[in-house]
């Protein structure tokens, strides 16, 4: 009686190896089909995947409140403008001016639009390269608008221009808590 309890015990020892030597096969079987799938799902969403490009106006953070930006939003506002206005080859005067008439207020955009076609297209003919670098801002209540001074540096047709300090008018209005371009117009030094 104790051989056969024995012999008993001894059968379920080695039905309870096989079955954990069955399972750790199954175990290695899943892992590695859930490997290749995954790997699968990463190369696909990988192919798939866009890349979603920014303008500067959506990386800055800004609060507003009845209809008032904070100070930071308007000058790194004024800054873009200034750099789609004043910094440009031929290839890129055209991108950035219709970038800029994006931001133009409805009642001002027509009046910009002829006034940057006409630029651009003088640039383009004249070979006009600009870079312009903001040194200082100013509030100029009078004109409801900011005033940015800096150097500029012009090359028409390859040939270097004197540098020249020069101040910018940027008028603009909030409405709707939208930053809305009035005017970008050179002002006599103030």
């Amino acid at each position: 009686m104790e051989e056969q309890v024995h012999l008993w015990e001894k059968d379920r020892l080695k039905f309870m190896v096989k079955a954990l030597w069955g399972l750790v096969v199954v175990l290695i079987i899943a892992l590695v089909w859930n490997s290749y799938s995954v790997r699968r799902d990463i190369d696909r969403a990988l192919k798939e995947s866009k890349t979603i490009i920014m303008t500067a106006d959506m990386l800055i953070s800004y609060e507003a409140a009845d209809n008032n930006l904070s100070d930071d939003y308007i000058r790194k506002m004024v800054t873009y403008i200034l750099a789609k206005e004043l910094n440009f080859d031929p290839l890129t005067a055209r991108g950035g001016f219709e970038e800029l008439l994006k931001l133009y207020s409805d009642a001002e955009k027509d009046n910009a639009i002829k006034k940057y076609y006409e630029m651009a297209k003088l640039y383009e003919e004249k070979e006009v390269v600009s870079f312009f670098n903001p040194v200082s801002y100013k509030v100029d209540s009078r004109q409801a608008g900011l005033v940015v001074q800096g150097r500029r540096r012009l090359s028409i047709k390859g040939k270097p221009q004197p540098d020249g300090e020069e101040s910018w008018l940027i008028r603009f209005k909030i409405e709707n808590a939208r930053f809305q371009l009035l005017s970008v117009i050179q002002v006599e030094g103030k």
